[in-house]
């Protein structure tokens, strides 16, 4: 029988999840770090290419019933079920007018659906900007900083950490706000 998790479960999850994913951000090398450019609506945003464990096509997805309207739904990749989450709506951002039509396989069961994957380049992450004020504050707790070009940089390990990224259909169902 499933059962809701507790709030310690859900913590423990969230900080085992980052663990996982942490990494160096000082590892820029002379030339930038490797990073994977995607389109959501018209906004750019990237991704660590290492940290990045699978790009796909989005084919078909099955709604979970009761969960936030970030939640894209369930997915299935190379024979892995994944979650699906509107990049826009984990940034709490207006959604995009277009289809979704790639997904970005974070790792831990969790991809993000992205419009397009526009490029893989180096980004020098020492010569980031900050976010702008009008990205907004949830946004702007998710992105490390803005390149030269406009393109947001995301912070998996903040994305990983976030409750944005937890479905919890029960909670959803009943309406309950989840207490820290």
């Amino acid at each position: 029988m499933l059962r809701a998790p507790t709030s310690d479960e859900t913590e423990a999850l969230l900080k085992e999840r980052a663990e996982r994913f942490r990494h160096d951000a000082t590892s820029a090398s002379v030339d930038g770090t490797a990073m994977v450019v995607v389109r959501a609506g018209r906004d750019l945003y990237a991704l660590e290419a290492a940290r990045v464990v699978a790009v796909g096509e989005l084919s078909r997805v099955t709604p979970i019933p009761h969960a936030p309207t970030h939640v894209f739904g369930f997915a299935s990749l190379r024979g892995e079920v994944l979650v699906v989450f509107h990049l826009h709506g984990v940034l709490g951002v207006p959604p995009s007018p277009s289809e979704h039509g790639r997904i970005v396989v974070l790792g831990d069961g969790i991809a993000l659906a992205v419009d397009a994957v526009e490029r893989f380049t180096p980004i020098d992450l020492g010569a980031l900007r900050p976010p702008p004020p009008a990205l907004g504050a949830a946004a702007a707790a998710l992105v490390r900083g803005v390149d030269a070009d406009g393109v947001a940089i995301l912070d998996i390990d903040e994305m990983m950490r976030s409750e944005r990224l937890v479905v919890d259909v029960a909670r959803a169902r009943t309406g309950e706000k989840r207490s820290r």
